[in-house]
């Protein structure tokens, strides 16, 4: 059994925050015992042996705690099924208790009827609510429980878990190297207890010293977290892509992964604050409230990759080889690129029809991928429909690929693969119409297009690392 699992405090003085210890204590002592509570917090601060602690302080047999994982059991069917059952009487003693853990993941239509209970409680029945989301619960439900707040865990209070676990354990460690343990935590009992358990496995035995703790740090989520988070940071999808499968491929967790870059994000942040930084760290957030309920985890952090690249679009440039010149031209390839970029509306060339361009699409689409896969994987499934007047019109399928590619920083670099692949600087026109849409549905795999679902960016994804 693992040190975390072992050492999970029984007793409300065993509880290490102190905030909540004085709190519990409390209201045991004066034995007044409300029908809801409701216990909020960081995940690792020991919610539910709290909730366990209560239980059996107010008498209640193991037989009638019942336990409740709201991430899988969500459902009005679910909660209907608890409200038949609350009624009936405990199997022993005066009174039984349901613990639902993660209860923000609830739908709307289960916190309804849970709402009902909650506001006719049977007598001999306690429901402790657990979450790490107290804001996605209705007020409804809030306001019919006593809030009990699990804030991070101190330096001190690690320490004090962490000495339960040494005594129990025998440990040979110094009070040092515990102090520095302690003040090294994020404020997750269970996180750091992994950290002391690994490195009492590497002393195989013997005193614990700073060179095991340093190794298993070091084959911890520290340093492929601060890659990922550098990679999202540059805008690097494929190298940040590259760098999840690799992980995902190993086993690891995902989810400290996320966690861990999303920490590493903040750190930087807080030292050098930016525009570009505030957007990674709100998109890389955003997949780590998800990600732990999410059916593929690595689908989740690959979508906050390809995301993020449309915000630093230029990224993985590789010399371009020479390209064939346009007809009767001596210039460059980036000659032509400046050159179409400078005079963008005054094409040169209205010789490009339609099934010329159409004719070089693929290769505007291969020389595009090595400047961004995004772009790519956005025009993939789009469709030249015309080509006039020094102007392509370019069908669209979905509205939210459609605003993308016709911002003007994603255009130009579209524009720019464009006059590298034709020799002629040629604009693009991005529409959504009932007409380009009608054109879309004739389009055949030997046109390079592939069809798609209603979902617009996942099934892009989706597709991509298929």
């Amino acid at each position: 059994m693992t040190y975390y699992l072992k050492y999970r405090p029984q007793t409300i003085d065993e509880l290490d925050l102190t905030s909540v210890r004085e709190r519990l204590k409390l209201i045991v002592d004066q034995k007044k015992y409300s029908h809801a509570y409701l216990f909020s917090g960081p995940r690792g601060t020991g919610k539910t042996s709290a909730a366990r602690i209560m239980a059996k302080a107010a008498g209640i047999s193991p037989i009638d705690i019942l336990e409740m994982d709201a991430a899988s059991s969500r459902g009005i069917d679910d909660i209907r099924e608890l409200r038949e059952r609350v009624g009936l009487s405990p199997a022993a003693g005066e009174k039984k208790c349901y613990i639902i853990d993660e209860v923000h993941m609830l739908t709307t239509e289960a916190f309804n009827a849970l709402l009902k209970t909650l506001e006719e409680p049977p007598p001999h029945v306690i429901f402790f609510l657990c979450t790490t989301e107290p804001g996605k619960l209705p007020a409804t439900v809030v306001s019919r429980c006593v809030s009990v707040q699990f804030n991070r865990a101190s330096s001190a209070e690690i320490e004090r878990s962490l000495k339960r676990v040494v005594a129990g354990e025998k440990l040979k460690i110094k009070d040092e190297l515990i102090k520095s343990l302690a003040r090294e935590a994020d404020g997750s009992f269970r996180e750091i207890h992994t950290v002391l358990e690994e490195a009492a496995l590497a002393a195989a035995g013997k005193e614990i010293f700073r060179q095991h703790l340093e190794s298993v740090k070091a084959s911890s989520m520290a340093a492929p977290a601060s890659q990922l988070a550098d990679l999202f940071i540059a805008g690097n999808s494929q190298g940040a892509i590259d760098l999840i499968e690799s992980l995902a491929g190993k086993g690891e967790n995902l989810e400290k992964l996320a966690l861990s870059a999303l920490d590493r994000l903040r750190q930087i942040l807080i030292s050098s604050p930016s525009p570009r930084l505030l957007t990674v760290a709100k998109a890389v957030e955003e997949k780590v409230r998800t990600i732990r309920y999410a059916p593929l985890p690595q689908l989740t952090l690959e979508i906050a990759a390809l995301e993020l690249v449309l915000d630093n679009p230029v990224i993985n440039r590789h010399p371009e080889p020479e390209r064939n010149k346009g007809v009767g031209s001596s210039m460059t390839s980036s000659e032509i690129a400046t050159s179409s970029l400078d005079n963008l509306g005054t094409p040169r060339n209205d010789s490009i029809t339609l099934d010329t361009f159409l004719s070089k699409w693929p290769d505007i689409l291969d020389g595009l991928r090595r400047k961004n896969h995004g772009i790519v994987t956005l025009l993939s499934h789009c469709r030249p429909t015309d080509c006039a007047d020094g102007t392509v019109n370019i069908a669209v399928k979905y509205k939210f690929h459609r605003d993308q590619l016709a911002q003007d920083r994603f255009r130009r670099i579209i524009e720019t693969a464009v006059a590298e692949v034709t020799g002629s600087p040629l604009r693009m026109n991005f529409n959504l119409s009932p007409q380009t849409l009608a054109a879309l549905k004739t389009f055949s795999k030997d046109d390079n297009i592939t069809a798609v679902g209603d979902e617009e960016l996942i099934s892009t994804v989706e597709e991509l690392f298929s």
